[in-house]
């Protein structure tokens, strides 16, 4: 995987605490909230544009039934 910006890290490290907490659908607004609450908020669009940049880099993808998006199979999930 390519060397990711600080904010695009910023969104999969806030993505990836959202799975190990167990939330199985991801969406922009979940990581906006709970970055709001670690204060460093970013807006639903910023966290939506960066779900793109993942999503081009083949980190993660939508489901088109559910708008839920989830890491694709080829990413390793971080415990803890």
């Amino acid at each position: 995987m390519k060397t990711l910006q600080k904010r695009t890290r910023l969104v999969l490290d806030t993505f990836e605490q959202l799975i190990a907490d167990g939330v199985s659908e991801i969406r922009p607004g979940n990581v906006a909230s709970l970055l709001r609450e670690k204060g460093q908020p970013l807006g639903a669009w910023e966290v939506r544009y960066e779900f793109s940049s993942l999503e081009s880099q083949g980190v993660v993808a939508c489901d088109p039934e559910s708008g839920a998006w989830h890491l694709t199979s080829g990413q390793t999930r971080r415990t803890g």
